[in-house]
């Protein structure tokens, strides 16, 4: 301890340089007054006669438990000489080992006989081994942990009497002494730090405005994950910023052991916790320690050999193997290997409690054990009882679900053990157990993650890992973050999950920090969203060492990245710890819109128009009991960072008129007495340090949705406009609005369709009865190349009778790629048809593309003289592919106009 004060004076006097300003002299003299109360508790220790309570009763306790563990070891040895399975391998052992011997000979081994040797030795040696695993599999539990237990308390009395002897009240005195001297010393490098014009992360915390938490909020706490921050700081963020208290790395009995360290961070984050659990709840992070040479020997990777394999896939000589000398576990391991790498995690947590220590939230970061199948599949291949466990049902060769499984399995076995160890817990939250933000991107994507279906409980809480532009285009383009994020909550939500506990990182350097950083005025935004979707909390990480550490001071105008998200996590942590019962007891509101990768699912989103406009909707669960009024969550957001106003259509409410900005908005909505309440609870955008939603805004609600847009519309044809007919009400024009302005005609009266008044839905719709009847553009000249590209078609009609007919021809130049109705289906297509029911009306929509000049435009009849019967009550054609959010806002209009079911 005396050598780490001399460094900590060094690094100091290093700091300070020759630095001869009182701020300097003062650090010197506050390091002195360090130095001299750690002497002091030296000197005391050291001293003749000093007492030694503690240390006699933990020898004690020590001879206690060893003689119990020895009386344990007798009853299986008393077993195992009985057992009749390991009485035939210690036979079989005993004949091969003769044989063995007899090849040895003189102590070499002949050339010959070489190949001999080695089977008989690798025989012999795994008899050896399964006798052990035989007689550990009969140990029970209690039994393995006080084994456990006894080798920890060797430990721990291997430190020094010093520690021990804090706990007598005068050796108390003096610790009380040396942390304070540490205090000041504290002090005396803050104020070093200011005259540089430096300041270290908890005076810059507490010199910020500090979010406002409701009293009593349901919502537990955020976490972090990565190098540990020192203690002040944790303490600040704990009291302040809404993190539970952070234990300090991964937990193993060596954590466990610097509690009796009275100078230790371990200890005075413990008695914060242990003075008051509510306001200081603690979080700790798993060990990733797993079995090693206590494993059985089914446990690693082999080779067809038998050998193990490492991680290059070669064989390894020896018998004895663990995962850190490069053996690979297994996915079929015997289930008590899982429970061991439980109790590797559980010990050292049941260690804490016993000490009275009271845990709250209970992290682990997973990667270990049962690998990823993209990184594992040319090893397990290799292994014979791999190859036969795909080979065989449920699996019958997918190697995706078997690797999924398998590890849902150890990862359950795993969470049990560690569940039944912190009961009193308040989550248990494990890295990554979410509904798959990356599912449906491609076909490969199950090498890389594990199955929803196979891993939800593993986590207390779906966990998924969003970090920006991390496996995602940040926040904008296709493959953005919130895309991903509701990817994974679409799914969770079919499962019966509504709330989540997630990963989350506004990202790190990676060599471009202005590229790989989020702009947090945006990343805000993005959480608004994220917590819209059922978010409770998160684990707010950070990946990469800053200059200096995380102890490093900083100019006050320019803190680290990682100190900016942890602030700004925490103020929409607090933000939504005002509606904390809407997001545990709502519902995300599915939207009309299909996900962009997963396009057969709902997009959990509204449209706009915009595909940087997100609008969330969440709905309260109506408790009749409790008489809650109908409340929603209405979450905007402007993803490129430029504020303007939003419409969007939400089922019961109407249309809003929304302000979507980069911080995001939102809004708290009421409807009563067929009136909504707008109430903006985030009125200061990205901070939220007090309570002051703005003034409400109550409307009448409308339920009639916006005509399409008349962006990129070359043509627009609806029955109940521009229709001209004759006395017999035969149909001679019908004229498009749009860019081109078209007109459809027959001039002969016995080849053109009728205009139905009550066609479609009660409204007007033109229909075709025979081959012979079609309107055809009169306008040649004006369609040519107007059409050629990418085109978005939509169309409401229905079919009579079944058979695969076109409704909408373009001339020879679609020819075999045009439209289609099938009977069953009608589509406009570029690639096939597409299925609706005959009869009741319908509206499909698709894609298509021309790619040379259209010779004209035919509704009725195509190419080929192929005629149509039905009724047409609506088409327009879009040039481009319109985006999800743009199409989708048209389908939701025609499906509203013709109480069409989407």
């Amino acid at each position: 301890m005396r050598m780490l004060v001399i460094l900590l004076c060094v690094f100091c006097q290093q700091i300070a340089g020759e630095d001869t300003t009182p701020q300097a002299a003062g650090l010197a003299a506050a390091a002195a007054k360090v130095q001299a109360a750690q002497h002091a508790v030296e000197v005391y220790v050291m001293a003749p006669g000093c007492p030694d309570h503690a240390f006699a009763a933990e020898q004690v306790r020590l001879t206690e438990m060893s003689a119990k563990l020895a009386a344990l070891d007798a009853e299986v040895q008393a077993w195992a000489v009985q057992d009749p399975g390991i009485l035939a391998m210690k036979k079989e052992q005993d004949v091969i080992g003769a044989r063995r011997s007899l090849l040895w000979g003189n102590g070499t081994v002949k050339k010959e006989d070489e190949a001999e040797f080695k089977k008989n030795s690798d025989a012999y040696y795994w008899l050896i081994g399964a006798q052990r695993t035989t007689i550990l599999a009969h140990e029970t539990p209690a039994h393995r942990r006080l084994r456990h237990d006894v080798e920890c308390l060797r430990q721990v009395l291997i430190f020094t009497v010093r520690n021990k002897l804090t706990q007598v009240a005068e050796a108390k005195a003096l610790a009380d002494a040396y942390r304070a001297a540490e205090a000041e010393q504290a002090a005396a490098q803050s104020t070093l730090y200011r005259a540089q014009g430096v300041i270290t992360a908890v005076e810059w915390l507490k010199s910020q405005p500090k979010p406002s938490f409701r009293a009593g909020t349901s919502l537990p706490r955020l976490t972090r994950y990565g190098w540990v921050l020192p203690f002040e700081t944790r303490r600040e963020l704990t009291e302040n910023w809404g993190y539970a208290l952070e234990f300090g790395g991964y937990v193993g009995q060596d954590s466990v052991d610097r509690l009796d360290n009275p100078f230790s961070d371990e200890t005075r984050i413990v008695e914060l916790a242990k003075a008051d659990a509510k306001r200081y709840p603690l979080a700790v992070i798993c060990s990733r320690e797993m079995p090693g040479t206590d494993a059985p020997l089914e446990t690693w990777v082999r080779g067809n050999d038998g050998k193990v394999l490492n991680a290059q896939a070669k064989s390894m000589d020896g018998t004895t193997w663990s995962e850190a000398s490069g053996a690979i576990f297994s996915p079929e391991a015997p289930p008590v290997v899982w429970k061991l790498a439980g109790a590797c995690r559980a010990d050292s947590l049941i260690a804490l409690q016993k000490r009275g220590v009271p845990l709250s939230i209970v992290l682990n970061g997973g990667e270990y054990g049962v690998g990823i199948l993209g990184q594992m599949q040319p090893l397990w291949a290799q292994d014979p009882a791999i190859r036969s466990a795909v080979a065989a049902e449920p699996y019958k060769g997918n190697w995706q679900d078997y690797a999924s499984e398998k590890k849902a399995k150890a990862e359950r076995a795993i969470a049990d053990v560690v569940r039944a160890a912190v009961p009193k817990r308040d989550l248990y939250v494990y890295y990554t157990a979410g509904g798959g933000t990356l599912r449906n991107k491609y076909w490969g994507q199950g090498d890389w993650g594990y199955q929803w279906r196979h891993c939800r409980g593993i986590s207390d809480l779906p966990s998924s890992e969003i970090y920006f532009k991390a496996f995602n285009d940040g926040f904008t383009g296709h493959e953005n973050m919130l895309s991903m994020a509701l990817n994974a909550t679409a799914l969770e939500i079919a499962s019966g999950d509504n709330i989540s506990y997630n990963w989350i990182c506004a990202g790190w350097g990676r060599g471009n920090p202005k590229e790989m950083c989020a702009d947090l005025t945006r990343w805000t935004g993005f959480l608004k969203c994220y917590y819209t979707a059922g978010m409770v909390g998160a684990n707010v990480g950070y990946y990469e060492l800053p200059p200096g550490g995380f102890a490093a001071p900083f100019p006050a105008n320019n803190p680290p990245e990682w100190l900016k998200q942890m602030v700004a996590s925490a103020h929409v942590h607090a933000l939504f710890s005002q509606v904390d019962d809407l997001i545990r007891n709502g519902d995300l509101l599915p939207g009309t819109m299909p996900h962009g990768i997963s396009p057969t699912e709902r997009a959990f989103e509204f449209p706009t128009g915009d595909e940087t406009l997100r609008v969330l909707v969440r709905k309260q669960r109506v408790d009749a009991k409790k008489k809650t009024v109908a409340t929603w969550l209405v979450t905007a957001w402007a993803s490129d960072g430029t504020a303007r106003p939003a419409t969007v259509m939400v089922p019961e409410l109407g249309r809003l008129s929304l302000e979507a900005r980069g911080c995001g908005s939102v809004y708290r909505a009421t409807l009563a007495d067929g009136k909504v309440t707008l109430v903006q609870l985030d009125g200061e955008g990205a901070t939220f340090t007090h309570v002051k939603n703005t003034a409400p805004v109550v409307s009448v609600v409308d339920l009639s949705l916006p005509k399409p847009s008349a962006t990129g519309l070359l043509l627009w044809l609806s029955a109940d406009s521009g229709v001209a007919k004759d006395a017999n009400g035969k149909v001679t024009a019908w004229k498009s609005s749009g860019k081109l302005a078209l007109s459809l005609v027959q001039p002969n009266a016995a080849k053109a369709p009728e205009l139905v008044a009550a066609g479609i839905a009660g409204k007007p719709a033109l229909r075709f009865t025979n081959v012979e009847q079609w309107l055809a553009v009169a306008e040649v000249a004006k369609v040519g190349k107007s059409f050629v590209g990418p085109l978005t078609v939509f169309t409401v009609a229905t079919t009579i009778p079944k058979g695969d007919v076109r409704i909408l021809s373009a001339g020879a130049a679609c020819e075999g790629s045009c439209d289609y109705i099938d009977g069953r289906g009608f589509k406009i297509t570029a690639d096939g048809p597409a299925d609706i029911a005959q009869g009741p009306a319908a509206l499909k929509s698709r894609n298509a593309r021309l790619d040379t000049p259209l010779a004209g435009l035919t509704i009725g009849n195509s190419w080929n003289g192929q005629g149509y019967a039905g009724d047409v009550a609506e088409v327009l054609i879009y040039a481009g592919v319109l985006a999800p959010t743009q199409a989708t806002l048209v389908q939701d209009y025609l499906n509203q106009k013709y109480h069409l079911t989407p």
